[in-house]
């Protein structure tokens, strides 16, 4: 090493030193003027590890209950979603049967007989019905009339 970055080094390590011999003299002189804290007049209180053991406990049995309710929810909500998708695929398989037999008659007398097997009262009264048959005829029930 030069000597002259050999004195600087030197230079940078003893002020580094000083400052650090401060902050110690500073926290020994914060330590010294603080005043000590008051003793606690009462013992802390220690649970019983029967009580702790029996907290434990019920907080064990509280929190399967609450997770038994929280699958029963889910289920019954599987149980619905799964029950609305069924009828919806029923309905749209329904409708799709309903469109490709239409689609596939070759004369309008044909599709003529076709669209009367929906056109009977007892169809009219059913709303689910009247939707398959609008949405795939195109036949409004209230019109033929």
């Amino acid at each position: 090493m030069i000597e002259r970055k050999h004195r600087a080094a030197k230079r940078k390590w003893k002020m580094a030193n000083k400052k650090r011999q401060e902050r110690q003299r500073a926290g020994q002189q914060i330590m010294m003027n603080t005043p000590l804290s008051s003793p606690r007049t009462e013992p802390a209180r220690t649970r019983d590890r029967t009580r702790v053991r029996r907290d434990r406990s019920a907080l064990y049995r509280r929190n399967l209950k609450l997770q038994e309710e929280l699958e029963k929810v889910i289920s019954t909500r599987r149980a619905e979603k799964s029950s609305k998708d069924l009828r919806e695929n029923k309905y749209t398989t329904l409708t799709r049967a309903i469109r490709d037999h239409y689609n596939n008659l070759k004369t309008l007398a044909e599709k003529k007989d076709f669209k009367r097997i929906f056109l009977g009262e007892k169809l009219s009264r059913s709303k689910m019905k009247t939707a398959i048959v609008s949405d795939t005829l195109g036949i409004n029930q209230l019109r033929q009339k």
